[in-house]
């Protein structure tokens, strides 16, 4: 059942724009899927599925492809993507905002991502603050995160 499920979202959000969880979720009731917004959120997940802005700035689900390069994002350039929401800095300190809940797990991924210039992370639930070996990389890391926003 999960995997035609799965086969059925991803035949879904190539033929269609879907922005949202709630969308997806409709569209699986209408063809006659018994699902929860849970499991959809959990079936994105699996996926690696990945929100894209098109050319008029709208949001949709999308296979995890860098447009650019036609290579396929780690998953800590995913969670850049799919998270993080404002990145300021002072001093050694980098302050990256999320999306509610998102934090730690960015958190994690960087502290185990090798990036040499970094010391480590702290996190909360939607704010993580990294603390950079010398202040002179400091406008690297943000670069690196911001290039990865979606």
């Amino acid at each position: 059942m999960k995997n035609r499920r799965h086969k059925e979202i991803l035949e879904i959000i190539t033929q269609y724009d879907i922005g949202t969880q709630t969308e997806l979720a409709n569209l699986l009731r209408m063809r006659n899927f018994q699902i929860t917004q849970a499991t959809v959120s959990r079936d994105i997940k699996e996926l690696g599925l990945v929100k894209s802005t098109d050319s008029n700035g709208n949001h949709k689900y999308v296979l995890p492809m860098d447009s650019s390069s036609g290579r396929e994002l780690t998953r800590l350039e995913r969670v850049i993507m799919d998270t993080v929401t404002e990145v300021d800095s002072t001093e050694n300190l980098v302050l990256v905002k999320t999306l509610p809940g998102s934090a730690n797990l960015l958190a994690s991924l960087l502290d185990h991502s090798g990036w040499l210039e970094m010391m480590g992370t702290i996190a909360g639930d939607d704010t993580m603050l990294i603390i950079v070996k010398d202040k002179d990389n400091v406008p690297l890391i943000c670069e690196r995160i911001q290039k990865k926003m979606g």
